[in-house]
């Protein structure tokens, strides 16, 4: 269905950047991630500056593990648009794989201070930062669990998320707690 759309979409606007940017985006969800990169290349040498573009660019660059060119794009969006969650998550990806999780959690915690809600990113996005940095464990573990359980109030019946929770609970070597979440999991 969104390839129709977008074939037709091509027909009336063949140089509309929204229109090889949505071919882009559905190049790199059936992961071919050159065509898709080829695609966005066009946008962005008409439209230096497009933010979409260079967005998209960056997280299929930090799927291919370039990252110091996923940085490169990201930055240059981060520019013009700093507020931008999905930009402040990527750049958070990039520096973290990139083995530089101060940096990270530099965009990261920014980004907890716009998004929709907070508990949820911790609980997603961050604690994934945390539990690869001992520093950081000590300063941020304790608000992880916390999010974990307020999280698993609404929710707990969610494995991935009781998972999460015994992570974390592991990782900050609380060992007998850990086990109660992953006592839950087998009785779901």
């Amino acid at each position: 269905v969104a390839e129709r759309f977008i074939q037709k979409a091509l027909k009336l606007h063949p140089t509309l950047p929204a229109t090889k940017i949505a071919q882009a985006r559905l190049a790199s969800t059936r992961r071919k991630y050159n065509e898709a990169l080829k695609l966005l290349e066009e946008v962005l040498q008409q439209h230096p500056s497009n933010n979409v573009a260079l967005l998209h660019k960056g997280t299929i660059l930090v799927h291919l593990g370039k990252y110091d060119d996923a940085l490169s794009a990201l930055n240059k969006t981060y520019e013009m648009n700093p507020r931008d969650p999905d930009v402040l998550l990527m750049l958070g990806y990039a520096n973290a794989f990139k083995g530089k999780l101060r940096e990270a959690m530099k965009y990261q915690e920014f980004a907890l201070t716009i998004v929709e809600d907070s508990t949820h990113y911790l609980v997603e996005t961050v604690g994934d930062i945390v539990m690869a940095d001992p520093d950081l464990q000590v300063v941020m573990g304790r608000r992880i669990v916390s999010a974990c359980e307020q999280v698993l109030n609404d929710h707990p019946r969610d494995l991935q998320l009781l998972y999460r929770y015994a992570q974390i609970l592991q990782v900050l070597g609380k060992i007998p707690e850990a086990n109660r979440p992953l006592i839950t999991m087998r009785s779901i």
